[in-house]
């Protein structure tokens, strides 16, 4: 006996309701009590990406304009900062950019219900709180400043550091806390507009369809990363730093494509994708939310 396509899709829209309405079930959550935990973001090429508006036009409501310069907030960036304070993780932002500036790309992004980023931010560092350890003006900026995370918490065991330059670590103890984005690149949002870049003279570009799906998503991967890394802190009663190693360690984003364990946690990180808290779903809508 055939089944109607419409039987198909009341099963899978059945399902996504579920999802949706059962989320607490199916997506496990780490107890965080008595753990203090602290997750760092670089700002530049991190969460955000400075593009020239007279080669992309990128998703508006994605691009923030500060001291006439056009930014791009990162895929996946609401998602994994919310989870983030929503997990009682404290959030801090070190960026070698100055304070307004830094302040004023904050200010603009908010969390439905939350708040600007600056809002709801432990500590928010600049330029003047990093560590100068050469004068030399003539060396690469990597080479002159370093961030040193204790100017955020003391406690090295409870810290770690996102950023796409493992460059800034200060010294060897803190490079374990580097969580390191691997390579990044200037802004697209899908791989066929790589051509718009052809008469320019960066480097900064995807080699193959597969890196720059991997870019795209690093935030949403790094996301079930860290909901991964609080398990095994509490599962093997280490410390927030040696948890987050040990996962960072797993996905070698130094070689620009996915491996089994980044794929996974793709796959979990849209699954779990949240939807927005302000806006009301047709079943339609909530199929297509999840599917694409």
């Amino acid at each position: 006996m055939k089944i109607s396509w419409f039987v198909y899709l009341f099963f899978i829209f059945g399902f996504v309701f579920f999802l949706e309405t059962n989320n607490h079930l199916l997506v496990r959550h780490p107890s965080s009590e008595n753990l203090e935990r602290h997750v760092v973001f670089d700002l530049d090429w991190t969460l955000f990406s400075e593009f020239d508006p007279k080669i992309i036009q990128p998703d508006p409501e994605r691009v923030f304009v500060v001291e006439g310069k056009s930014y791009y907030l990162s895929s996946h960036a609401k998602e994994l900062i919310r989870f983030l304070h929503e997990s009682g993780v404290h959030i801090s932002y070190f960026s070698g950019g100055h304070k307004e500036r830094n302040r004023a790309l904050l200010q603009q992004v908010h969390l439905d219900g939350v708040g600007s980023l600056e809002d709801f931010a432990y500590k928010i560092l600049n330029k003047d709180n990093l560590t100068v350890i050469n004068t030399d003006e003539s060396k690469p900026f990597t080479e002159r400043y370093k961030k040193d995370l204790k100017n955020i918490h003391k406690n090295l065991e409870e810290i770690i550091l996102i950023d796409d330059d493992f460059r800034f670590s200060v010294n060897l103890e803190q490079k374990k806390n580097m969580f390191w984005l691997g390579p990044t690149y200037q802004v697209l949002e899908n791989f066929k507009q790589l051509p718009l870049y052809a008469n320019t003279a960066t480097t900064y570009l995807p080699a193959t369809e597969e890196a720059f799906d991997l870019a795209k998503n690093k935030l949403l991967i790094i996301k079930e990363a860290l909901r991964e890394a609080m398990f095994i802190q509490e599962a093997k009663k280490i410390s927030w730093s040696q948890a987050v190693f040990i996962v960072q360690q797993k996905l070698k984003f130094k070689e620009a494509k996915y491996n089994q364990y980044s794929s996974n946690l793709k796959r979990k990180g849209l699954i779990n994708k949240p939807l927005p808290s302000h806006k009301h779903f047709s079943c339609q809508e909530l199929a297509i939310h999840f599917l694409k």
